[in-house]
């Protein structure tokens, strides 16, 4: 029995360019290469890509009998969470030439964003806290020391 690739579920786009728009992910972005393979080619049919733990992307070579006319991807934006600085991200992202949408930009819901679009049109939104945010556990440790305070000055 021959076993296939373990494909994640995740988003698949087509690229135009799959060894730009690969080399974009992960030098523009910080995405890292889990999986490529040419199939006896000289280019690759698509690229697994791994953002952060199940966080994939995979870019699929376009098929030239398959004419994908107009804009890709419209009314769709891929979400990613930065567990670091969206501020670090979009400083990598231009110092490589991205463009940025939007942002880096603070949202009614206390996360920082910033968007892009890729070199085939789709939109990737990166998120994360807000400058001055603490992280979810160490609010909850703070509330928490915040509360024993209260108990033991009452």
């Amino acid at each position: 029995m021959v076993n296939s690739y373990p494909f994640p579920t995740c988003p698949t786009l087509v690229a135009r360019n799959l060894a730009a728009s690969t080399l974009w992910y992960m030098e523009g972005l910080g995405f890292r290469l889990i999986f490529s393979t040419a199939d006896g080619c000289d280019e690759p049919l698509f690229s697994h890509l791994r953002w952060a733990e199940s966080s994939d992307l995979v870019l699929t070579a376009e098929d030239p009998q398959v004419a994908l006319a107009g804009a890709r991807g419209l009314g769709v934006t891929l979400r990613f969470a930065v567990p670091g600085s969206v501020d670090e991200l979009a400083a990598k992202a231009r110092a490589y030439g991205i463009e940025i949408l939007s942002g880096p930009v603070d949202r009614l819901w206390k996360a920082r964003e910033m968007v892009v679009a890729d070199p085939d049109g789709y939109h990737l939104a990166f998120i994360g806290r807000m400058l001055g945010e603490l992280p979810v556990e160490a609010e909850a440790e703070a509330e928490l020391l915040v509360e024993k305070a209260v108990v033991t000055a009452v």
